[in-house]
């Protein structure tokens, strides 16, 4: 009777496990689906294929992204109007290593959109220009709700290429990080504007895009706070495909349209390299700022690169084209070292992986300036404490241990299963990556089926009385 009766009780999360749920929202500019009881086999299958990319039928925009340099300049050349012919700029929204960004009018459809094109005197590096129209064809053919639209391909009077896309209006991760670090702790408890769990959605719609970039055989390979844009709407954009690399069968496109660059293959040692590294050993400028409050807006996305006669304009936020492309206080080690033809998906899960810690603690994970780069060929990252001193919570932890992995082998196998455990655990259930206890699961019940559990703790109490 004892051991029936127990063996129920063990049987109680396992049958609630299996609960289907209804679509629900978790946190910024992301959905969580799974068939409820009303759903129909056929569309439960459907929607589930449309998650795991398969066995969806091939569409008529292909399975993967195609660059060609060439023909984005000769379409270009056939267009009878210049830029500033459609489009009225009105300021300078941004400046970057290779290019400014400008709001502007669209004349004919009257929107407001935002224009970014080669700064001044570049257009005649062909390097520069390959890469200016990788950064467009890429983010043109990326179509998904999580990654920023592109609208048209142009050029200036001059003949430098542009591109018209969409204006995002709101703030930056970095900016929101800021925000919840620097703001009252009550905000940041649960229930807050700031809590744990809602900081933590603000990264799943990244994920999401970041996945959807894979299965297409892009690597984004400077993701940071600063790249994401939080919208007026809770709506989340993942920005800025400069440095973007190809990878399978739309590197081997690449390769046969004759467009190396879009591969990032390149000798990355170079004597650049080895006098920063060197300097920074032996007692340089790199400095290590543990300030929670200071957020990404505040490092230095270092790129070493060969000497410039001509650097152009740079500012902490700017990422400049080198041998070591990236930004430093995100790179995963492999990218950190240079070794560009192990920069895949794991590289940019490893970025991921950073950017959750720091969304967990509202700490900086890595230094400023040349130690950062010491740190992430080392495949260090910061506290797993945040700024009330909480302990970060052992499932978290593992999630987050698992996505910094020094090897990629051993990291998750894909950004999708990153995103499922951090919705798992947004949701309190389990995670792949952590073994739980008895224990645990059923104050987890407790928490989330409070009336099973009563019904499951009367039927305890009645079978223990009969038994007395």
């Amino acid at each position: 009777m004892r051991t029936r009766l127990l063996r129920a009780i063990d049987s109680v999360p396992i049958a609630i496990a299996r609960k289907v749920r209804r679509v629900r929202r978790v946190g910024w500019g992301a959905a969580v689906t799974a068939p409820g009881p009303t759903s129909t086999p056929a569309k439960s299958a459907l929607r589930l294929s449309a998650r795991r990319g398969s066995p969806i039928p091939a569409t008529l925009k292909g399975d993967s992204v195609t660059v060609d340099h060439d023909r984005a300049v000769e379409s270009s050349r056939h267009r009878a109007e210049p830029l500033t012919d459609r489009f009225e700029l009105k300021e300078l929204l941004g400046a970057g290593g290779m290019g400014n960004v400008f709001v502007a009018e669209d004349r004919g459809l009257g929107r407001i959109v935002a224009i970014k094109q080669l700064r001044d005197g570049l257009e005649h590096d062909p390097g520069l220009r390959r890469r200016f129209v990788l950064e467009a064809q890429v983010g043109a053919q990326l179509e998904h709700p999580n990654i920023v639209s592109l609208y048209s391909f142009e050029r200036t009077a001059t003949g430098a290429p542009a591109f018209a896309m969409q204006l995002v209006e709101g703030m930056t991760l970095a900016e929101y990080m800021k925000l919840a670090a620097e703001g009252p702790a009550a905000e940041r408890e649960v229930g807050g504007e700031y809590s744990l769990k809602e900081r933590l959605g603000t990264l799943l719609g990244v994920l999401d895009a970041i996945h959807f970039a894979h299965s297409r055989g892009v690597v984004h390979r400077d993701l940071k706070p600063d790249n994401v844009m939080l919208g007026r709407y809770r709506e989340v954009y993942v920005m800025d495909w400069g440095i973007a690399r190809l990878v399978g069968e739309a590197a081997a496109r690449a390769l046969r349209l004759g467009d190396e660059d879009a591969l990032g293959a390149r000798d990355t040692r170079s004597p650049a390299m080895i006098a920063a590294l060197a300097a920074t050993l032996h007692g340089g400028a790199a400095r290590r700022d543990p300030s929670p409050t200071k957020r990404s807006t505040d490092v230095e996305p270092l790129q070493i690169a060969e000497a410039r006669s001509d650097p152009g304009p740079e500012s902490d936020e700017a990422t400049r084209a080198g041998d070591i492309v990236g930004t430093p206080q995100y790179m995963a080690p492999e990218q950190a070292r240079g070794l560009v033809d192990e920069v895949g998906p794991p590289a940019d899960q490893y970025a991921l992986g950073l950017i959750l810690l720091e969304l967990a603690t509202l700490r900086r994970a890595r230094s400023t300036g040349l130690l950062a780069l010491i740190e992430a060929v080392q495949g260090s990252s910061g506290s797993r404490e945040d700024v009330d001193d909480n302990t970060m919570a052992p499932p978290l932890a593992a999630v987050v241990a698992r996505a910094l992995q020094t090897k990629p082998k051993d990291r998750y196998p894909s950004v999708e299963a990153l995103a499922d455990d951090l919705r798992s655990y947004i949701r309190d259930e389990p995670v792949s990556v952590y073994a739980e206890g008895s224990a645990r699961r059923l104050v987890r019940l407790a928490a989330g089926r409070p009336e099973i559990t009563v019904g499951a703790l009367g039927a305890l109490f009645a079978a223990a009385a009969v038994l007395v």
